[in-house]
């Protein structure tokens, strides 16, 4: 992390692989929100996944949504 700067991430986990349905849940969390929002100087986001697969076509979708930013 750059000095002044602030970073907010959450982890997230879904039992299924619709990227449309994952944003739309992204978009209506408060939490979520507040990351995907963030606005200000020098915003950087990041978004990781990693995917776990188990028996019978059961997944479990990890995603960890993060940003840092300058703060003011």
């Amino acid at each position: 992390m750059p000095p002044g700067h602030c970073f907010k991430g959450f982890p997230t986990c879904f039992s299924h692989l619709a990227p449309r349905r994952m944003l739309n849940a992204l978009i209506r969390g408060d939490l979520s929100a507040d990351v995907l929002s963030a606005t200000g100087s020098h915003v950087k986001h990041a978004l990781r996944v990693r995917v776990v697969p188990y028996a019978e076509d059961v997944v479990a979708c990890w995603l960890m949504v993060t940003t840092t930013y300058l703060r003011t």
